[in-house]
Formats: C-alpha cells, sequence, structure tokens
C-alpha cells in the first residue's frame, strides 16, 4: 500500500544560524539522561522523575551502543539546545508492515529558549529520513498538546486500533480501576504523553 508523503517527509531541514545537527554517541548518555528527566519534569513534576536518571544513562548506552536506538542532536554555541531518539524493534511481519520492523520516536525535547525556532522540525526530517532508510514503515510516538501540531503536519495521525494493558508490577496481575473490574470495560486509549 502506498503512502503519500507529507511535505515535512520530503522538506530539507532549514536551521536557525549556528545550529548543528548531529548523531550521539554512547559519551552523549548521561547528558541525554539529564534531558529526559528535564522533559518528564515539565510534563508532570510530581513524582520527580530523577529516580529514573540511573535507568536512562545505562538504556541510552546500552541501546546506542548496539544500534536499537539512534539519537540526533541539535547544538548551537556548543550545547545540545534539542534531542530526538527513534527505538528499533521488531513485529511479526503482517500486511501493513511486511518487513516487521518498527519504531518508536521519543526523547523529542526542545529547550524552552530554542523552541518554535524549527529546531523540532529538523530534527523530526532528520529522523522520518533514517527511519524510511532504514526500511522503517511506521513510527509511532505519545505527543503533548504543544507538540501535537508539528507531528500532525508530518503526517502523524492518532489510531483507535491500539489497547494498552498495564501489569502490576509488584502482583503480576493487570491494573483495573473499579468500574473496569465491575464491568469488564476495556477501552481504546487514546495516546497521551509519557
Amino acid at each position: 500500500m502506498a503512502v503519500a508523503r507529507t511535505k515535512i517527509q520530503t522538506a530539507r531541514a532549514i536551521l536557525p544560524e549556528g545550529v548543528s545537527i548531529r548523531m550521539a554517541t554512547v559519551g552523549d548518555a548521561a547528558m541525554l539522561a539529564r534531558q529526559r528527566t528535564t522533559f518528564l519534569r515539565e510534563l508532570r513534576p510530581r513524582p520527580d522523575p530523577v529516580a529514573l536518571e540511573p535507568a536512562n544513562r545505562s538504556y541510552f548506552r546500552r541501546a546506542i551502543a548496539s544500534g536499537q536506538c539512534r539519537v540526533w542532536l541539535a547544538v548551537a554555541d556548543g550545547a545540545v539546545i534539542a534531542t530526538s531518539a527513534l527505538a528499533f524493534y521488531e513485529r511479526a511481519p503482517s500486511r501493513r508492515n511486511p518487513s516487521g520492523r518498527d519504531s518508536y520516536l521519543f526523547c523529542m525535547y526542545t529547550v524552552p529558549t530554542w523552541r518554535h525556532r524549527g529546531v523540532g522540525r529538523a530534527l523530526l526530517i532528520e529522523t522520518i529520513r533514517h527511519a524510511r532508510a532504514a526500511g522503517v514503515t511506521r513510527i509511532g510516538l505519545h505527543t503533548t498538546a504543544a507538540g501535537r501540531g508539528m507531528y500532525e503536519r508530518a503526517g502523524f495521525a492518532f489510531t483507535d486500533t491500539e489497547m494498552e494493558l498495564r501489569i502490576d508490577r509488584a502482583r503480576g496481575q493487570p491494573r483495573t480501576r473499579p468500574s473496569q473490574a465491575r464491568d469488564h470495560d476495556v477501552r481504546s486509549r487514546r495516546t497521551e504523553p509519557r
């Protein structure tokens, strides 16, 4: 099935003067973990996500080294001002995805003083270009209200076909709200930020 390309998918990234994009290396893992903590604090300040920083640092070291994750950094005056990460995984092949290669976009973050200047859009263009070159046919993501328009202009769309079950880590049992347990009501969830 052919998919129409949107303008953003075929556009050239136009960066503000003095800004460049580079791939992250394993040596960037600590900075990426701190940047992710900042992003998560902006989403939900409580509980403080700083406790996740060591786990995120470990994840980025492993995933970048193995190629399971690619991260792009926008840099200005030697400082990272924006990030975009793409994690790769494989599913069983299907009619919609014959290769089974899939990806998830996360850590799409721009420091506040650089927002609305085209930096996030440039990172998104590079991410989509890389995914296409890697043979990936789907990029999933969770978005904030502030980022939704940029993703929609890039061709992303909400889907109502996915559902989610959260397993309670302590007991190994599905977590349900009382009304769900009583009514056995299973509802698909719209995409929300994590």
